[in-house]
């Protein structure tokens, strides 16, 4: 149960989603519980096209009420990677309304973050804040945190175990999709497919960055590249969501039916 034995409104704030991970879980609380989600973005990179909630530079004619209903009305403020109350969604400053929220830090493996651990380990402490990571890897880098595994819309078509039979294609690509192969442990995926390539011949590596594909190893030995863009099947595709007659579970914000809703009606105003 929530605090004070209700349901809690759960508002998360990030600037780019990471790995589709902040919607993903505003879906599944709002799927799977009885409490409520919604998710507040501020940019996106890397090329990806995650689902979005409000997202801030989609907002037309500064109308930004419908964040600051959210700010006021949430039990719980979650951030996601470098996010935190001195940030600005348009000219509301977080931190005016943090008076009485629980207040939860989400680390993804930020550069900054790594760089700098000890001055956020720092910084939660005196604030007695609660904090999550996303990879194993990183409960050394702040320690006392609960480690919450990235997450998988499984009923969804494109994350439903192969009923096809056996593949017919010559090779099976196992793909890879990093930001930056220097801390994504690309050297690990690598030594984990030698050992895969071994017992299923089929299977080749392949790596996709910021847009572009390319096979790993030598050229003699990978031929191909995993399909274009294999790095955002993290996201429901535009072919499950229409399949989808309506979304599961409440979202509260008093004009909000479902995430985004009020924003696209704003677009559909603005078109026409």
């Amino acid at each position: 149960m929530g605090i004070q034995g209700k349901s809690m409104k759960i508002l998360m704030i990030t600037t780019n989603d990471p790995a589709g991970m902040a919607i993903a879980f505003t879906n599944a609380i709002n799927r799977y519980t009885e409490h409520t989600a919604r998710l507040i973005t501020t940019e996106s990179k890397y090329k990806t096209a995650f689902e979005a909630d409000i997202h801030m530079p989609d907002i037309i004619g500064d109308d930004f009420s419908e964040v600051e209903h959210l700010l006021k009305s949430a039990d719980i403020f979650h951030f996601h990677v470098l996010a935190d109350e001195n940030m600005l969604l348009g000219p509301l400053l977080i931190r005016n309304y943090i008076k009485g929220k629980r207040v939860l830090h989400h680390e993804h493996g930020h550069p900054y973050f790594l760089a700098n651990a000890d001055a956020f380990i720092q910084k939660y402490k005196a604030k007695n804040r609660k904090t999550l990571v996303s990879t194993p890897d990183l409960l050394k880098w702040l320690p006392g945190s609960i480690w919450l595994p990235n997450i998988v819309p499984i009923k969804d078509v494109q994350f439903m175990p192969w009923d096809g039979g056996e593949p017919d294609a010559e090779k099976v690509w196992v793909c890879q999709a990093p930001t930056r192969k220097y801390h994504k442990d690309t050297k690990t995926f690598m030594r984990v497919m030698e050992r895969v390539e071994k017992k299923h011949p089929r299977a080749r590596p392949a790596h996709e960055h910021a847009g572009q594909t390319d096979a790993l190893g030598p050229p003699e030995a990978h031929q191909g590249p995993c399909p274009q863009g294999q790095g955002k099947m993290a996201r429901p595709g535009e072919g499950v969501r229409r399949q989808r007659a309506e979304r599961v579970g409440p979202h509260y914000g008093a004009r909000a039916a479902r995430p985004g809703l009020f924003t696209e009606r704003r677009r559909e105003a603005t078109r026409s």
